[in-house]
């Protein structure tokens, strides 16, 4: 029998009223809670996109690789937090070089059922 889990926002339908995405089929989930769990971290992440930045321009370094992660901290904007780096484009403008990055705050979806999973097996309904 397959596993399954629904989540809403009652504040979003209110303003935006009742809206269906397709379903999400994803085998490594095995209890209904843990579909719940990612259920949840999907509305949220629809429900407030993450931050998107592009055309940062930092000093050339070779180390900068999509995917990684790079703390940002812009004091005029208020922003101090880590984010997961999309682009790296390589900047060379006569004898300097630069890496212009394209970055996105940390996906939301995941970050709710690592933790939903911190918080105990009992809420997931597994035993260890």
């Amino acid at each position: 029998m397959r596993t399954r889990g629904q989540s809403s926002d009652a504040t979003s339908q209110a303003a935006y009223g009742v809206r269906e995405g397709k379903p999400v089929v994803d085998e490594a989930l095995k209890t209904d809670a843990e579909c719940a769990a990612k259920a949840a971290g999907v509305v949220a992440e629809l429900k407030n996109p993450p931050l998107l930045l592009k055309s940062i321009m930092v000093d050339g370094d070779e180390r900068y690789w999509p995917g990684d992660r790079q703390r940002v901290q812009v004091s005029d904007l208020s922003i101090d937090d880590t984010y997961r780096m999309l682009e790296v484009e390589l900047v060379l403008e006569d004898s300097q070089w630069f890496n212009v990055l394209g970055i996105s705050a940390e996906d939301k979806k995941l970050d709710y059922v690592f933790r939903l999973l911190k918080s105990g097996e009992n809420l997931l309904g597994r035993k260890s």
